[in-house]
């Protein structure tokens, strides 16, 4: 009787289990279907920090992405022949937790001609003010990241005085504290990124995908950077190790 019982539970939970992946399967082939799906990352945790693999919306693999963190800064590197962005470095000139940030900023390089010059540049326009009463977001006020092109020459999908993308709490969830970075960031009404777990991740800790906007990739990379810092810090807060 011991032993049915125990059989019985492993196979509900079994069940549930390959319910709750098919579920999660199909969202991504309804993603895939979406006019405004482009390539997607897929951020995994290593032992020693984490790197993310660059896919075209049918899974094909075309590039790395990898990501380092220092005392008062980050960076992303890009290692795709087919993305115009080249690393991207962001300044944290407090050294704090990213939800308490007084200032962060970016600077980004770009290819040009089969050269790398500096293309990009911009930051949260403001703090997100941390507020874990918020039943949905661990904030209180809308986030705004803004991105210029260098020098104010227009660059891809940038205008010339800067592009605002925004995201707020019926949209985002997490800013680095007890809430995961999950939820979609736009310009206007058109989706520029969305983010949700990786199917390829296995546990809450080890990774998320990064949907990025085919028609708008560029404002896409600034915030990805942003997005791997906080789930880094969401992470580390829950019981993920990092080293």
């Amino acid at each position: 009787m011991t032993v049915l019982y125990f059989g019985i539970i492993a196979v509900v939970i079994w069940l549930v289990l390959h319910v709750a992946q098919q579920k999660f399967q199909q969202s991504f082939e309804t993603f895939a279907a979406e006019d405004w799906a482009g390539n997607y990352v897929v951020l995994e945790k290593t032992s020693n920090g984490s790197v993310g693999m660059l896919y075209t919306i049918d899974g094909t693999l075309i590039g790395q992405v990898g990501f380092t963190q220092h005392a008062s800064q980050w960076s992303v590197a890009v290692n795709s022949s087919v993305e115009n962005i080249q690393s991207i470095v962001y300044t944290n000139n407090t050294q704090t937790q990213p939800f308490a940030f007084n200032a962060i900023g970016f600077n980004a390089t770009c290819r040009a001609n089969g050269t790398a010059t500096q293309c990009l540049t911009g930051g949260l326009e403001r703090l997100p003010i941390f507020d874990l009463s918020q039943k949905r977001a661990e904030y209180t006020n809308t986030i705004r990241f803004n991105i210029s092109a260098t020098n104010g020459l227009r660059f891809a999908d940038v205008a010339p005085n800067g592009t605002e993308v925004i995201t707020w709490g019926l949209q985002y969830q997490g800013i680095g504290a007890s809430f995961p970075p999950l939820g979609s960031w736009s310009v206007g009404n058109n989706l520029i990124l969305d983010v949700i777990w990786s199917t390829n991740s296995g546990t809450a800790c080890a990774g998320l995908r990064v949907n990025l906007s085919k028609n708008d990739e560029v404002l896409g990379w600034p915030v990805l950077g942003l997005i791997w810092q906080w789930w880094q810090e969401w992470g580390v807060g829950e019981g993920c190790s990092w080293s």
